[in-house]
């Protein structure tokens, strides 16, 4: 995605550059983090948890990291300014 918003504020995520993709992405996990540990930490009986949740806490978290190293990948091509489409 070459040219997209570098600078000022963009409320859509896909007209963002891949920087900033990058750093919304880690943004919003550190804030989904926060949020899983205050819900863990306000649940008083932590091993009543069905599997499917801890199933789907350890997917977003991949996802997440996909999506980490994907957009990396991405903004550090378009610096070196190959184009990989």
């Amino acid at each position: 995605m070459q040219g997209g918003c570098d600078k000022g504020f963009c409320l859509s995520y896909y007209k963002l550059s891949y920087r900033r993709k990058l750093i919304r992405t880690l943004w919003t996990f550190l804030l989904g983090s926060i949020a899983v540990v205050a819900l863990l930490y306000l649940r008083p009986v932590l091993w009543n948890w069905p599997l499917y949740v801890a199933l789907a806490i350890v997917g977003l978290v991949l996802i997440f990291i996909g999506q980490a190293a994907y957009n990396y990948t991405k903004w550090q091509a378009e610096v070196r300014g190959e184009s990989k489409v």
